[in-house]
């Protein structure tokens, strides 16, 4: 009698000691080829752009304009002139290139400082309002009145905007949207 009882404990142990083990294994972590299965989350992350809470001072790049230079300063753009890269400092809770392109739509000047380098957007009023990355593409939202000083402007604009956003590479391909239009677009109507 007493090794029946012995027998059936033991039995009784294995049987509990597998109902564990099979539990746990269910729970447990999921094996590499079952992350491999599940699809990657192709939400893009939009961002919000909310009042500035937290600044801090940032250095970054905007582009400008050396008109009729004819490429010789820089990368030659439409109407023979040149587009120049130009550091900034400037207080700003935006990363890159976002915090660039805000500098470089609150850069009222027609002409920067004594370097003589044009800003074909000196007139316009643009803020950003948000916009969204996902795999190297990007769409930038603004908002306001983009306002063009003649015919040359308008790759000048163009150029200045998308050199700022592209220029560190973090951003393969943007789209930019001026109250829900498209960048070129709005530009063609001018």
């Amino acid at each position: 009698m007493h090794r029946r009882q012995t027998a059936f404990c033991f039995i009784i142990g294995v049987v509990i000691v597998f109902i564990l083990g099979c539990n746990v294994m269910q729970q447990g972590i999921p094996t590499k080829s079952l992350l491999d299965q599940q699809p990657a989350d192709p939400t893009p992350r939009i961002v919000q752009i909310e009042p500035e809470t937290t600044m801090g001072d940032q250095t970054v790049t905007i582009f400008l304009v050396a008109i009729e230079d004819k490429g010789i300063s820089g990368r030659k753009i439409g109407c023979d002139d040149s587009l120049i890269p130009v550091e900034v400092t400037i207080r700003s809770k935006l990363t890159s290139p976002w915090s660039a392109l805000s500098a470089l739509l609150n850069l009222d000047d027609t002409y920067y400082g004594e370097s003589g380098l044009y800003n074909a957007l000196h007139q316009s009023v643009l803020e950003i309002q948000s916009y969204e990355t996902l795999e190297g593409k990007a769409k930038v939202y603004l908002e306001g009145e983009l306002m063009l000083g003649g015919v040359c402007d308008t790759p000048r604009v163009e150029e200045q905007i998308l050199a700022t956003i592209l220029q560190d590479g973090q951003i393969d391909e943007v789209e930019v949207y001026i109250n829900d239009v498209l960048l070129q677009d709005v530009l063609s109507l001018k």
